[in-house]
């Protein structure tokens, strides 16, 4: 899910910046909208990232496996 956020935003934030320096040719009712809309996509998925990246799997630590009951050893 990290991948996949970070890749479309790799793609979206550079998408947002071109489009708000070139508003020229719009109204300003739709300059707004336009710039509001692109960086919503923006923020939506640095929000979802932030969740993502808190929740770390525990596999890899020694004596911690989500398949072992508490309070026994996994060997």
């Amino acid at each position: 899910m990290i991948g996949s956020l970070l890749g479309y935003l790799a793609f979206a934030l550079p998408h947002a910046i071109f489009h708000a320096t070139h508003l020229e040719h719009f109204q300003t009712g739709d300059a707004i909208a336009q710039t509001i809309l692109l960086f919503g996509a923006v923020l939506i998925p640095l929000l979802l990232l932030i969740p993502a990246l808190r929740i770390r799997p525990t596999a890899g630590k020694p004596g911690k496996s989500p398949d072992t009951p508490a309070g026994s050893s996994p060997l």
